[in-house]
């Protein structure tokens, strides 16, 4: 079988390269590449409000076709973050200095790049006085990478223990997330019932949860390939995915006219979902902090909203607006521990912004020109809901 590829390049060109079929399965099925674009969702349809889109081909296990070069949008002009969202009240201490490492995935960030099929591994620095943030900012050094059971990655977590989970696209013969320990060795893979992973988290007990773009969001137990409890795919499919500390879990995904998110009240059993009424555009990678603010990537309005309870409306945004003064396309999220770090991962800038937390003031860029475009960056020490910190 083989892997079938993701394709994203600027503007209409994309489209223009699409495979017009693919055969998938041992029994030889043909679909069209409309078909698998529609149920990849209408989030494609929606980017391309820009100039710049990403067509997302296919990228299912078992499928072959006409397969378009892997391309890389252009470079776009990088500018200092404009912080838009306002403190709101709640306490923050500077910190001014690189993480103190506490373990093997402490003070470090780990970044997903889908084309080169691997998870670099970056030491966490200090501020940077360049609007640029470039690598050779204080502290940003590479410092390892893991490829062992990654390909294609799309997204990553770090539970409380300080255990990695990559959502792997195309992993081996399977869709898989694949979970690290600490020194960075291979210590399990989830794939039962996996299409497309998009996004994982972790509640505080580590129970596992997978957001697919075809197949919903998932739970598993820690250790377990066994299947606990899934909610089936909403519009174009689950993007990104957040618990608190109630157990609560959050889905965002894309419609016809936007996007939305489900909250599934106590967990996925029953599928108790409840679309929330807050207005967005297409999200996708989101976060919630230890004050159960939703951080959320909107793609098609290249912003990252700030939502508060009851979560009704957007009530701030973290960094800048746009892609001149801001951000091309954001698509994942992440804040440390402390609360004190937000790591916004821009694919199309290809760089991960750095944010001083929830003040939003620019800390950092860690530019990934020359690397490959990022899919996801989560740092070692990363905030796991609780009921008490």
């Amino acid at each position: 079988m083989a892997q079938v590829v993701v394709v994203v390049a600027v503007g209409l060109r994309a489209l223009s390269q699409a495979p017009q079929t693919f055969t998938c399965g041992k029994g030889g099925k043909t679909l069209p590449t409309t078909a698998l674009s529609s149920s990849v969702g209408s989030g494609v349809i929606l980017l391309m409000r820009y100039t710049l889109c990403i067509c997302v081909a296919a990228m299912l296990a078992g499928c072959s076709g006409s397969q378009p070069p892997i391309g890389a949008p252009g470079a776009m002009p990088q500018t200092s973050a404009i912080a838009t969202h306002a403190d709101r009240g709640k306490s923050w201490v500077p910190n001014g200095s690189a993480e103190t490492p506490g373990g093997k995935t402490k003070g470090r960030l780990f970044v997903d790049v889908a084309t080169a099929s691997i998870v670099e591994i970056f030491s966490n620095g200090g501020p940077t006085s360049s609007p640029q943030g470039l690598l050779q900012a204080p502290g940003w050094n590479k410092i390892g990478a893991i490829t062992n059971g990654i390909s294609y990655p799309n997204g990553n977590w770090v539970d409380k223990d300080g255990n990695l989970y990559v959502a792997n696209v195309y992993s081996g013969s399977t869709a898989a997330i694949t979970e690290y320990d600490r020194s960075g060795s291979l210590k399990f893979t989830y794939s039962s019932g996996m299409v497309y992973p998009s996004a994982v988290a972790t509640d505080i007990n580590g129970n596992v949860f997978e957001a697919d773009w075809f197949t919903g969001v998932t739970e598993y137990r820690q250790g377990s390939n066994t299947v606990v409890a899934n909610c089936p795919q909403l519009g174009g499919g689950q993007r990104g995915i957040a618990v608190d500390a109630q157990g609560d879990v959050f889905a965002s995904y894309s419609t016809a006219s936007g996007g939305a998110i489900e909250e599934y009240t106590g967990g996925l059993a029953g599928c108790p979902g409840t679309t929330l009424s807050v207005s967005l555009g297409a999200p996708g990678g989101m976060a919630i902090d230890k004050n159960a603010n939703l951080v959320v990537c909107d793609e098609t309005n290249a912003t990252v909203d700030v939502i508060d309870p009851p979560y009704s409306e957007v009530s701030g945004h973290l960094g800048g607006r746009g892609p001149i003064f801001g951000y091309t396309i954001p698509v994942a999220v992440a804040i440390n521990k402390e609360n004190t770090r937000a790591y916004v991962t821009d694919y199309g800038g290809e760089v991960i912004d750095v944010f001083a937390y929830p003040t939003g003031s620019p800390f950092a860029k860690v530019d990934f020109k020359g690397y490959g475009p990022p899919t996801g960056a989560v740092d070692g020490s990363n905030y796991v809901a609780r009921s008490t910190q």
